[in-house]
């Protein structure tokens, strides 16, 4: 059981391998036949040479890549027309009694955003940002 079920370690097989093969005295393109293409393409590299230039070049790309997606990420301003229409209609549920159920100071609060955002889009949007985040 103990020396003859043991399997030979890998360095082993390569050796035997290796000595097989230097016996066998063949040919580049006999070798080449035998050897499995996953392992002839892995010692092959395909990495195109280095450009001068090219990782400040990289680095360009990139950054004009984010900022681009960055500009996406922003919302986009909300017109006068829409804000003046959000601004009257707060103005209407709070006369008609109906944000009655909110707190003195939440209305305070919604109240300071709407008008802010009345005033300037891009103010209503650090405002927002600012107590989603607290």
């Amino acid at each position: 059981m103990g020396e003859q079920d043991k399997e030979p370690e890998p360095r082993e097989l390569v050796e035997a391998l290796r000595e097989k093969l230097q016996n066998a005295h063949l040919s580049r393109h006999e070798l080449e036949r035998l050897v499995p293409p996953s392992l002839a393409k892995r010692d092959q590299h395909s990495i195109p040479p280095y450009e001068p230039g090219q990782y400040k070049k990289q680095c360009e790309e990139t950054r004009k890549r984010m900022e681009k997606l960055e500009a996406q990420r922003l919302p986009a301003f909300v017109s006068k027309k829409v804000q003046d229409k959000f601004l009257n209609e707060f103005y209407e549920l709070k006369a008609q009694g109906k944000l009655s159920h909110l707190s003195p100071e939440q209305l305070e609060k919604l109240e300071a955003e709407i008008k802010a955002s009345a005033a300037n889009s891009k103010e209503a949007c650090r405002t927002t940002r600012v107590s989603s985040q607290s």
